[in-house]
């Protein structure tokens, strides 16, 4: 028996030794993070870019302005989060979680239920997706359809008609790591086009002014779900690489 355990020793010993020899940026994050991490910082400027234009290039202070500061606070703190802790995330990929036992433990666990490998991830999700999509429809009501022009409404229209119709195709097919990342890039790319469309097109397109209150109902829930996307995405390229790699 005693033989039996130093063998068992042994080999999980070399299993944890060739985990971390294989751990580094190239192939944990890989070119695909490294993008994914630029495109987080391109956001963030992006929200800068906002908050100058309504400060005159801040020259001014402007009600309400400063939650594009916030913005663009998240989306650095995200690349520095995940650039610091990608080699934690890496080592720890394949080590079962133990059973909370202290309060911090169980409310990190919690939190855990509801990120991409979460238990009611997809409920999550979804219930994020009902809210966007409610966001949506008060924008194309109130600001869009006293704005633009009828073409560019349908087309916005049509884009949310197909998002909740492979929304719908999804829940019919069966759950799996595949089509779950497919469903968070989609959603992130939705999200940023219902943000950027209607920006583009009133500013550079038609001229259009927009207030502080109507760019905030246009740029919030879609800045703060693809915050929420973007970390899932950078961590689930992580942990994908690590089982690779195995």
């Amino acid at each position: 028996m005693a033989g039996v355990k130093n063998v068992k020793l042994q080999l999980r010993s070399m299993d944890v030794t060739s985990t971390h020899d294989s751990v580094n940026f190239c192939n944990n994050v890989g070119c695909g993070g490294v993008m994914m991490l630029s495109f987080t910082l391109v956001l963030g400027i992006f929200h800068v870019w906002i908050y100058g234009i309504y400060t005159e290039w801040f020259t001014q202070e402007r009600h309400g302005v400063w939650i594009f500061m916030w913005f663009f606070s998240c989306h650095v703190g995200l690349v520095l989060y995940h650039s610091f802790t990608w080699r934690k995330r890496a080592k720890n990929a394949n080590i079962p979680p133990k059973k909370p036992s202290t309060c911090l433990g169980k409310v990190r666990a919690f939190k855990h239920s509801f990120q991409v490998n979460g238990k009611w991830f997809l409920v999550y999700i979804f219930s994020c997706e009902v809210v966007e999509t409610v966001n949506q429809i008060y924008n194309l009501i109130s600001i869009y359809s006293c704005t633009l022009p009828p073409w560019i409404i349908f087309l916005l229209c049509m884009l949310l008609f197909l998002d909740q119709l492979y929304r719908l195709y999804f829940l019919r097919l069966r759950n799996s790591v595949f089509r779950r990342d497919a469903l968070l890039l989609i959603d992130l790319f939705v999200d940023l086009l219902c943000m950027a469309l209607p920006i583009s097109f009133m500013f550079f397109g038609y001229g259009i002014p927009l207030t502080v209150a109507e760019i905030l109902l246009i740029t919030t829930a879609p800045s703060l779900f693809s915050i929420s996307r973007l970390d899932e995405i950078l961590e689930e390229n992580v942990l994908r690489h690590q089982t690779i790699d195995r």
